[in-house]
């Protein structure tokens, strides 16, 4: 839920691409100061009284029953929007997520909650007896994983023998596992989840909208990846504390849409009791 970017995150190769994703770090940056650059626009508005909700949903900070002339830079409201975001979801104690991915008539979905150490998700990958599944248990630097043969093949690149002896048992990993334990734990944690909201490239505030039943602010940011176009959308609450509602995704023919719900629950996980250490003979 990427960062992976939270997309990177959140798809795992089983039997899609995954998402081409973006260096997280610094947000698009406002263009220059002083006098508006290309595209700017120069708006009159009345202030509200301190502290009421403007139209980004930030609280103002001019004086009650004063007139101003704002400059309003292109991508510098959104990128208020959206650092308001990221500094409420990281306030958060936990989360629970669901994200869909599409791609060339395939789906993979991913169910799971993100709490400050502890965090859980399952992962299932087309319907009835040919769909694999996968459980994964985030607890601090233990990563559990337990699935069927052909998850345990697809995912973590074991022999068709280890895989059919190991499916239906834990596996632990430890970050000596390298980019699988990266894949799978990622988006576990609140920390690793905001990561995935910060976006590079053109950004573009979109009027509220109704999305998952309640009013929310769209922020959309489009950038180039190794010569695809990725296009992200974070949907965040119009109202009240900003925290993020939806994220689209869209690159390559590969779409994926994350439902973000129960800020501030806390995860609850239950770490299992034996496992299989993993091993590097099991490739």
């Amino acid at each position: 839920m990427k960062a992976r970017a939270w997309s990177a995150r959140l798809v795992v190769a089983i039997c899609l691409p995954v998402l081409v994703a973006g260096a997280p770090g610094a947000l698009a940056a406002a263009q220059g100061s002083g006098a508006p650059g290309p595209g700017a626009s120069t708006t009159t508005s009345t202030s509200s009284p301190p502290g009421a909700p403007t139209s980004t949903g930030l609280p103002s900070t001019t004086g009650p029953s004063s007139t101003t002339t704002t400059t309003v830079l292109p991508g510098a409201r959104a990128q208020a929007v959206l650092a308001s975001a990221i500094s409420a979801a990281n306030s958060e104690r936990g989360l629970t997520w669901r994200a869909t991915v599409k791609a060339g008539g395939l789906s993979e979905t991913f169910v799971g909650q993100s709490g400050r150490e502890y965090g859980s998700q399952e992962i299932t990958v087309g319907q009835g007896t040919g769909g694999i599944r996968l459980q994964v248990v985030l607890a601090k630097t233990k990563l559990f994983v337990s699935g069927d043969a052909a998850a345990l093949q697809g995912v973590l690149s074991l022999k068709p023998s280890v895989a059919q002896r190991l499916a239906g048992r834990w596996i632990l990993l430890s970050p000596a596992a390298g980019t699988v334990y990266q894949a799978l734990s990622d988006g576990l944690t609140v920390a690793s989840t905001t990561v995935g909201f910060n976006m590079v490239g053109s950004l573009q505030l979109l009027p509220v909208s109704m999305v998952g039943g309640v009013p929310a602010l769209g922020v959309r940011g489009t950038r180039s990846s190794q010569g695809v176009t990725v296009t992200e959308t974070l949907y965040v609450r119009a109202s009240g504390r900003q925290l993020p509602v939806e994220l689209v995704t869209s690159a390559g023919g590969v779409s994926e849409t994350v439902l973000f719900s129960n800020w501030g629950r806390r995860a609850r996980v239950t770490v299992p009791s034996t496992w299989s250490t993993w091993s590097k003979s099991w490739l």
